[in-house]
């Protein structure tokens, strides 16, 4: 549930205090507070510093669906960017106080472009993600809802993540109520 991604963490951060010429600015925001937003214009692309952040899609009916919670060296917005969309596809919010390095979509396609370290970071980074969302998806199809939700319950503990139960379900995809009445059942 909680992904983090170490490498790209470190490199990025190297970037930023070796090469002050480099685009790339350290942000702060207090939990709560939208990186971006499901719709809106795509001007930057994040790599997470410390802190945690919920990537969430919202549908036409207005229902939430949670993709992922996100840790340091996870990087925000980089498929929209790669794939040359012009609006985010979801939205990002902050769980707790947190710091981000930001860079614009220009000079993170210049160093996909002509940084081949960066470039093979960014394609194990999208082949960890497929793999997870196989992994994730199997388990909601093959497995009832009661031992997933029993294995998410799990995870967060051991992860130490807090989520609200309209989190659970919105991660799930599945109704509050389904929730709760599976929890009465573990």
């Amino acid at each position: 549930m909680l992904k983090t991604n170490d490498e790209l963490l470190k490199y990025v951060e190297r970037l930023y205090h070796e090469s002050p010429d480099i685009d790339i600015y350290l942000c702060h925001y207090e939990r709560g507070e939208m990186l971006c937003e499901q719709a809106h214009p795509v001007r930057y692309i994040h790599v997470v510093r410390d802190g945690l952040f919920k990537a969430f899609h919202t549908e036409e009916n207005a229902k939430e669906y949670i993709l992922l919670i996100q840790g340091r060296g996870q990087i925000i917005g980089d498929e929209e960017a790669l794939n040359g969309h012009s609006n985010y596809l979801n939205s990002v919010i902050s769980l707790s106080d947190a710091s981000i390095y930001r860079m614009s979509v220009t000079h993170f396609l210049k160093l996909c472009d002509t940084d081949i370290r960066f470039c093979r970071l960014m394609l194990g980074e999208a082949s960890r993600r497929m793999a997870d969302a196989f992994t994730r998806a199997s388990a909601q199809l093959l497995y009832p809802m009661k031992h997933v939700l029993a294995q998410l319950l799990s995870e967060m503990e051991w992860q130490n993540l807090e989520l609200t139960k309209a989190e659970i379900a919105a991660y799930l995809g599945v109704e509050l109520r389904t929730v709760n009445r599976l929890l009465k059942d573990l």
